[in-house]
């Protein structure tokens, strides 16, 4: 069994991260979950899709430090070290933000996770960052997933993913339409339930 995960949105949670600097920028009134927040902002034309850019920048950033692992994932983590799974993680992550070039966003992935001890089951050298959502997926074909699990659907559609890995949707929202592949999960719990078996 050899598992993969994204690491934005799936491992590392940005919701809170989003929500204050959106407020801080007097860009909505209250808190949003980051999904509901992107759609409002790009509803608002070019000027929303720069804010929305902007606050891209600043949550993968310097203001990384702030988000936290998603509820439940250090458990399911600690769980496959326990068993001997090999983990990996495979993110879609460019160096630099784009509405702000000196903003190096491996840098600043590769520090949460150590401050948030990730490293302890998923070492450095089993950590991919590709600049595309294809070179993504030739990824894990290439290091033989069993099992991927990411917070986006578009990753399962694209006509590359592999279709003998199973597909996990990490979809605590509950946004996601009911289909037979991916198959969503609202939480770490689920996951485990469908990787490990227990």
């Amino acid at each position: 069994m050899r598992v993969g995960l994204d690491f934005d949105n799936t491992i590392a949670g940005y919701d809170a991260v989003f929500a204050g600097l959106a407020q801080e920028r007097g860009l909505v009134g209250h808190a949003l979950p980051k999904r509901a927040l992107r759609e409002t902002l790009r509803a608002r034309g070019p000027a929303g899709e720069h804010a929305w850019t902007a606050l891209q920048a600043a949550a993968y950033g310097p203001r990384m430090i702030e988000a936290t692992p998603t509820d439940g994932c250090a458990e399911f983590l600690a769980e496959c070290r326990n068993r001997g799974i090999a983990l990996f993680i495979v993110s879609h992550k460019t160096r630099h933000a784009a509405a702000d070039p000196c903003v190096d966003l491996h840098a600043a992935a590769r520090a949460w996770m150590a401050a948030n001890r990730i490293y302890d089951t998923v070492p450095p050298e089993r950590v991919f960052f590709e600049a595309t959502r294809q070179a993504k997926i030739e990824r894990i074909a290439s290091l033989g997933c069993s099992h991927f699990v990411d917070d986006l659907i578009e990753v399962f559609d694209h006509p590359l993913f592999p279709s003998a890995v199973d597909a996990i949707l990490f979809d605590p929202h509950g946004e996601a339409e009911t289909v037979a592949r991916p198959v969503a999960c609202r939480d770490w719990a689920a996951i485990g339930g469908r990787v490990l078996g227990r």
